[in-house]
């Protein structure tokens, strides 16, 4: 990930100067790559998501449950975000299924009828800042 100026990160550390403040207490205890909280997600990531960096469980994680009739995907949701379900026959093909899915947190619910997917057999849900950070 590259670093520019920008106002909202005054040092230069790829987030921005109020997440930090808000998750760490201050704009020295944190760096884009760092990943305190172990669960795989970088504090760059954790911010796009809206999660928090020190919480393993607030990461964006997709659950999928239902019956014959319709499938319920779910996931953390997070303020000023937007979300998109991408599905795939094959791992590493995905397509999008629905795209402009606007944040409802804490939790986004999303039903999909299984007769209209065909052979999809995996999901995953995209997420996308909708305004300021």
């Amino acid at each position: 990930q590259s670093v520019s100026s920008d106002s909202a990160d005054q040092d230069l550390d790829g987030l921005s100067d109020s997440w930090e403040e808000k998750f760490f207490g201050s704009t020295k205890e944190a760096f884009y790559s760092d990943d305190p909280d172990r669960d795989g997600a970088k504090n760059s990531d954790e911010a796009a998501m809206g999660s928090d960096p020190n919480d393993p469980r607030s990461l964006l994680r997709l659950a999928i449950g239902g019956e014959k009739e319709k499938f319920i995907l779910e996931w953390n949701s997070a303020e000023e975000r937007v979300y998109t379900i991408e599905g795939a026959r094959t791992l590493g093909r995905f397509e999008v299924v629905k795209s402009g899915i606007p944040a409802t947190p804490p939790l986004n619910t999303f039903e999909l009828d299984p007769r209209e997917l065909g052979d999809i057999l995996f999901f995953r849900v995209g997420v996308e800042t909708s305004g300021r950070r």
